[in-house]
């Protein structure tokens, strides 16, 4: 049939088409529409390692994969043969074993009458770039970790920290820490100024200016900080470590400040605790009225208080530095040390009685408390002692002791019985008996009892008359001395006593003062019995002679009337 002058050419493809399967940088395979190998470019020999393609002829096209692969393979030749485009990304190694990441194309090859004659995969070399998806992946997912570390460092970090966005330092983020501190408000989205009204005025304000309009960061120790912890609560002072820090974007420009700090609240009013108590404690040491010393570990004075340095004569500054040696008397020295030594090794505090070296020469008795200092860990870190100068103490102990000597000279050479009685009162508070706690010698001539200390009137005598208790227990419980005679039946004896109650209102204590009287009372009363016997003597003798007389009366008148008669008549 002849063609017109503008008639397109016919052109034959099949040149073109070997010369475009064999220019493609990728791996085209022709395959039968079995899955077979029939064809595979220069191109693809290359990247797949293949050294003869002869080897390969003709194989399933699926052997080439990993299995794991190899259902993707097979699915697309299938979508293919149906006319349709399958396509799938797998891993798949050259053939010596380099591994490679392939995105296939598979598509069916057509025959002039639209039959499908064969099939192409077109496989492209995507190792690089998966590599690079999965590097992006593999950092993305670092980054998430790490700002989810971040956020969770910012969460929960022991510091208190807030992010506040632009000029007005508006909060983006808070922390629990930070929330704590001013109360748990609500401060997301609001600037500074408004969600903290309170702190203008302390400075604050003007330091967070000051930050992101210069860049230059702000550190500040134990800052004092009025702050409104409560809603409707008054003002609370505290203390906070603070760091203010610029926040730049990419080019370097200021877009906000990372305030973060530490509330030292509790360590600066500890602090001022432990200075307030170290103040008193320097005050009473300097004002006590007993020494203080204390020592480091090898046994040399680092503190002295003013009458410690009164004791020994010395200035503060001659006994700083010195040695226990320097300041310890001979006898005294070695039993120091041992109980120093042991103190070191762990042993308990003790007390020492010793003697201390003056400046002048003289030898000071005193009594030492002494207490190791430790730290946290238990370590010896040096000692302190108490010292008490004991001068005057074994002076009156002297004199005490005499005192005491006389006393019991004069105690056992009285000729009275002497003893101390303690009260004993039942359930309803009245006197039941007496425990007897010391006497002299003559208390047994007085009393007939023996081995009486420790044990009651009651184990002794039961039988004492009551008069004995209630006069006892009223001494005890008045405090009112008596003085008094009576007879003990029980005992057989008569008393002459003395009692007064030994000690304060709450002592139950009394001492007794006595003599034995028994022998008196009998003379006495062989005296009242003799005088008993005159009088009834005398009185009969008054009877006798007022009888006598009465009877003499008559016998006499005569007489008595001759004699005046006789009278009258003168003296003729």
């Amino acid at each position: 049939m002849p063609q017109d002058h503008d008639t397109v050419p016919i052109i034959d493809t099949n040149p073109l088409g070997l010369q475009l399967f064999e220019s493609s940088p990728d791996c085209l395979k022709l395959l039968s529409n079995e899955g077979h190998v029939l064809a595979m470019n220069k191109n693809g020999i290359c990247s797949l390692e293949i050294d003869d393609f002869s080897h390969f002829s003709g194989a399933p096209w699926r052997s080439f994969w990993p299995a794991e692969s190899q259902g993707m393979v097979d699915a697309a030749m299938a979508t293919a043969s149906r006319g349709g485009t399958g396509q799938f990304k797998a891993f798949c190694p050259t053939a010596k074993g380099a591994p490679r990441w392939w995105e296939v194309v598979v598509t069916a090859v057509r025959a002039d009458d639209g039959r499908i004659q064969n099939l192409l995969a077109v496989s492209r070399n995507v190792t690089a770039a998966h590599e690079a998806d999965v590097q992006r992946d593999r950092l993305l997912k670092e980054l998430q970790a790490a700002n989810a570390r971040m956020a969770d460092i910012f969460r929960q970090a022991p510091a208190f920290m807030c992010v506040l966005n632009g000029p007005e330092h508006v909060f983006e983020l808070v922390n629990e820490r930070y929330l704590q501190l001013v109360g748990n408000r609500d401060l997301v989205g609001q600037p500074v100024r408004q969600a903290l009204p309170e702190i203008g005025g302390q400075g604050f304000f003007e330091l967070l200016d000051g930050v992101y309009r210069t860049g230059a960061p702000f550190t500040g120790t134990d800052m004092p900080v009025m702050l409104q912890r409560h809603p409707g609560a008054p003002l609370e002072q505290r203390f906070v470590d603070l760091v203010y820090m610029a926040l730049r974007d990419a080019d370097g420009k200021i877009t906000g400040l990372l305030a973060h700090g530490v509330d030292q609240t509790e360590r600066k009013l500890a602090e001022n605790r432990l200075f307030d108590s170290r103040e008193r404690f320097a005050k009473i040491v300097g004002q006590a009225a007993t020494g203080v010393v204390e020592m480091d570990t090898q046994g040399r004075i680092t503190f002295v208080n003013q009458k410690y340095c009164d004791m020994l004569g010395h200035t503060e500054a001659e006994l700083i530095g010195a040695s226990v040696a320097d300041v310890t008397a001979s006898d005294s020295l070695r039993p120091t040390l041992a109980r120093i030594a042991s103190l070191e090794a762990g042993g308990p505090g003790f007390v020492i009685d010793k003697h201390y070296l003056r400046k002048d020469g003289s030898l000071m008795p005193a009594t030492s408390s002494v207490n190791a200092l430790r730290g946290a860990g238990g370590e010896f870190q040096g000692l302190v002692a108490i010292v008490l100068d004991t001068t005057e103490t074994q002076q009156a102990a002297q004199a005490l002791r005499a005192s005491e000597d006389r006393y019991r000279t004069l105690f056992e050479s009285m000729d009275q019985g002497f003893s101390i009685i303690e009260m004993l009162f039942d359930e309803d508070g009245r006197p039941a008996d007496y425990r007897f706690l010391e006497m002299n010698a003559m208390f047994e001539r007085h009393t007939g009892l023996a081995g009486a200390t420790g044990k009651t009137i009651r184990e002794l005598v039961p039988d004492l008359d009551r008069f004995w208790f209630d006069t006892y227990g009223q001494v005890a419980l008045t405090g009112k001395a008596v003085r008094f005679e009576n007879e003990a039946t029980a005992m057989g004896r008569w008393f002459d006593v003395y009692a007064t109650r030994l000690g304060g209102a709450d002592s139950r204590k009394v001492a007794l003062l006595f003599s034995d009287i028994t022998a008196r009372r009998l003379a006495e009363e062989q005296l009242r019995q003799l005088a008993a016997d005159l009088s009834d003597a005398d009185r009969r003798k008054t009877e006798f002679l007022a009888t006598l007389a009465h009877e003499l009366r008559n016998p006499l008148a005569p007489i008595r009337s001759g004699l005046g008669f006789m009278r009258l008549a003168g003296d003729n």
